[in-house]
């Protein structure tokens, strides 16, 4: 068995020995991890407010309605909705439409029972008046999002 030095010494050997092969591509390379480093930094992100009192308030001075996130810091199907379809480009723009706030179902069980959140996550849309409109649970990608929110939209208002 090789210790850890030795592999690193021979992995430097095998890459310096090949590394003229693919010089010319090392360039292009750094530029596209560089631009989508540049990208990911600027991406567009939904504004999720955190106190579900201060959205209704907003929500019912703006007339817009509320697109409510109930999830739980240990929910991974949560985690990934926000980084495979909260973080869209298209989702985030309509999401403009609405007053959007998180809930975590463990620091606000009363809000939650409030709108019968039995599964999470769970993404709902209340009308300004905090009035359930409709809902989806679980995981979804971001074209079901996106239909999702269009509709709820002309639902809710």
């Amino acid at each position: 068995m090789r210790t850890s030095s030795t592999r690193i010494a021979i992995l430097a050997v095998a890459a310096t020995s090949i590394g003229s092969v693919f010089a010319t591509r090392a360039p292009q390379a750094e530029a596209a991890s560089a631009t989508k480093s540049a990208t990911a930094k600027s991406a567009p992100k939904i504004a999720w407010r955190k106190s579900f009192a201060s959205a209704l308030a907003e929500a019912k001075r703006t007339k817009k309605p509320l697109l409510v996130d109930f999830n739980a810091v240990w929910c991974a199907p949560c985690k990934e909705l926000d980084q495979k379809t909260f973080s869209n480009a298209t989702v985030v723009t309509v999401s403009r439409n609405f007053i959007p706030v998180k809930v975590d179902v463990d620091q606000e069980p009363k809000i939650a029972a409030r709108y019968g959140v039995r599964a999470l996550p769970t993404v709902a849309v209340l009308k300004a008046n905090g009035a359930m409109s409709s809902q989806f649970l679980g995981f979804r990608d971001a074209a079901y999002a996106v239909n999702f929110l269009r509709n709820a939209l002309k639902k809710a208002r």
